[in-house]
């Protein structure tokens, strides 16, 4: 993952402004797909405080091998 960050801040800091508007520009329309940052930042938000604490997740393997049992993970009340 660091090598995507590392990649992504060097292109940032040497493209020029007008690449920077024609990559803006050409990825425009995939703003309209799905919740802006904001309101998934405040989703979440809203999620961890219904959720805190997090359930705990117990690993059980009494039904057999996992990688066949839908069942493996168990997260208890």
């Amino acid at each position: 993952m660091g090598k995507l960050v590392d990649e992504l801040l060097n292109y940032l800091a040497t493209a020029s402004i007008e690449q920077l508007e024609q990559d803006f520009e050409a990825l425009q329309e995939f703003n309209e797909t799905g919740p802006e940052v904001t309101s998934f930042i405040e989703q979440s938000q809203e999620m961890n405080k219904i959720y805190d604490p997090l359930p705990e997740v117990t690993v059980s393997n009494e039904f057999g091998n996992p990688e066949f049992t839908l069942d493996f993970f168990y997260l208890s009340a």
